[in-house]
């Protein structure tokens, strides 16, 4: 009889531990059940770093390396869902400091080229299983275990600590945006290399030096369990990485990076802003609009052609006054961080 209670006992705990650890669940709209992962904050991180780039030999190279992370973080700042993944982009030039880039190209991160090479498809199985590893853990856990050359992480996946994977999630817990109802985080990008430029003579006749320029817009999506947007976070990175007129990188190639979310003021823009805001808070206004809506509403937003810079201006009412800057490249990598979010 007494291990009877005792089975039963057991039975009830177990249940009970289950209980707390599954999703909780509450009522939705029209009577249909909405899980709740626990997500209470999103954030975004990166790092962006120009040290791989190369002086003239028989070509130069301006590269960038740029590592992204978005998750979703519960209310004791454990991780509860990630998203990794880096851009690498490289602009190539010959001797005479031509570029001999295929701008029409599209450029892709490693995940987004996993089928395509063994380094490529080994670096996203690498990141995915550092991926699972956080799940439960706090970016300051992280942080202290990979930087201690964990053993547990050893035994799962070798990472060299100096990409720093443990900055970038600190940096998206950090500066973390608190939300309600999330049941998905994903993470995107746009990048073009178009406006980088060859050796040359400028509009006003001066010489105009070569440089190799990564424009990367970044996004991190929250969505609910109906695909409407929660939360959307976006930044964007203009990387240029200078040569002189012998081909040798004059950019600082121990520095690492800012966004323009980060330099915020500090960014100025070479075209004209016709409105009242800086750059940093255009992005804002435009990530504040998709709240509440689903990608097929974002995806319909009204545009007007400014000019052949600017293709894609918004025309939206609650918009006019607040955007100036061309978005093509801001939907783009916010369908991609839906398509990936998890």
């Amino acid at each position: 009889m007494k291990k009877i209670t005792t089975i039963v006992i057991v039975l009830a705990l177990l249940l009970a531990l289950l209980e707390g650890c599954a999703p909780k669940q509450k009522p939705g709209v029209n009577g249909e059940t909405e899980v709740d992962r626990g997500i209470v904050k999103v954030g975004l991180g990166q790092k962006i770093m120009i040290e791989n780039s190369k002086d003239l030999e028989e070509n130069a190279y301006a590269k960038t390396d740029n590592l992204m992370i978005a998750a979703g973080f519960d209310k004791e700042g454990r991780v509860v869902t990630v998203s990794i993944d880096t851009l690498l982009t490289t602009i190539i030039f010959d001797k005479e400091l031509q570029i001999i880039n295929d701008f029409t190209q599209p450029q892709k991160t490693i995940k987004e080229q996993s089928g395509q090479g063994d380094v490529n498809k080994e670096w996203a199985v690498k990141a995915e299983a550092l991926e699972k590893w956080m799940i439960g853990k706090t970016a300051k856990q992280i942080k202290e275990l990979i930087e201690s050359n964990d053993k547990e992480l050893a035994a799962i996946v070798v990472i060299n600590k100096e990409t720093g994977f443990q900055d970038v999630l600190e940096e998206a817990y950090n500066n973390a945006f608190e939300v309600k109802g999330v049941e998905k985080v994903g993470l995107g990008q746009y990048t073009t290399i178009a406006k980088s430029k060859s050796i040359g003579i400028n509009a006003d006749k001066s010489e105009r030096l070569p440089f190799g320029q990564t424009d990367t817009i970044m996004a991190a999506i929250a969505l609910d369990s109906k695909g409407r947007i929660v939360k959307t976070i976006f930044d964007d990175a203009q990387t240029k990485v200078m040569l002189d007129k012998e081909g040798k990188i004059i950019s600082d190639k121990k520095a690492e990076y800012k966004t323009k979310g980060e330099l915020k003021e500090e960014y100025k823009p070479e075209e004209i802003i016709t409105v009242k805001k800086e750059w940093y808070q255009q992005m804002e206004a435009l990530a504040d609009w998709t709240k509440g809506k689903n990608l097929k509403e974002v995806a319909a937003i009204k545009l007007k052609e400014q000019d052949a810079n600017h293709p894609a201006v918004p025309d939206e009412e609650q918009l006019k006054g607040d955007i100036s800057i061309s978005i093509e490249g801001f939907l783009a990598a916010l369908q991609k961080a839906a398509d990936n979010a998890r």
